[in-house]
């Protein structure tokens, strides 16, 4: 629900091998979005720069592509960067539909630990991540800062102790939330 005229939307397809570039391309057409497709895998921390830096926007928001936002969370978490020293915003992060045992107790972690801790951490300027299936920063401290490290594998941690260290603070906004799908087996989660 957020103004149209206001948003900007960039996809950027780390080499996969789906059907990302079929699925996308009516809508490059239609001129509703920006399509960066990498022909090789990047890793994750290179292809936020890639979108980070062919935005236009004060803001923006990296959200992966498993993960579906509600429909208010522009315009609840942007209302955040009014305080000046604000670097990012995260959001709580629930699993997509758990079903299975593991999916419960993964669903369970990311309640308490990417929702009520960061919320509880915001309140003592010590949130340690910035959660990857949805973030927003603030376009010019990321420049500030260099951006996402390409070479860090926790590129989430690494960029809120780089947010920190530059004297940026993190909030948390717990009024709208994110819900993204986990691998549903232990094999497929410790690949």
């Amino acid at each position: 629900d957020y103004p149209r005229e206001l948003l900007e939307v960039i996809v950027v397809n780390d080499g996969s091998t789906d059907k990302t570039s079929t699925v996308v391309q009516p809508y490059v057409q239609k001129k509703q979005i920006t399509f960066i497709d990498n022909a090789q895998n990047k890793g994750k921390a290179a292809c936020l720069n890639q979108g980070i830096a062919a935005a236009t926007g004060e803001l923006v928001a990296c959200m992966d592509a498993d993960t579906v936002a509600e429909k208010d969370i522009l315009k609840k978490t942007t209302a955040y960067f009014k305080d000046p020293i604000l670097g990012a915003v995260t959001v709580p992060v629930e699993v997509k539909n758990p079903r299975n045992f593991l999916e419960k107790v993964i669903d369970i972690e990311y309640v308490i630990g990417l929702s009520l801790f960061l919320k509880v951490f915001s309140y003592f300027d010590s949130i340690h991540v910035t959660p990857g299936p949805f973030s927003i920063y603030r376009k010019k401290v990321l420049a500030e800062i260099g951006g996402f490290d390409p070479t860090n594998i926790t590129e989430d941690l690494e960029i809120a102790y780089r947010l920190h260290k530059g004297g940026y603070k993190i909030a948390c906004c717990i009024t709208t939330r994110v819900y993204t799908l986990i691998p549903n087996t232990l094999k497929t989660l410790y690949q």
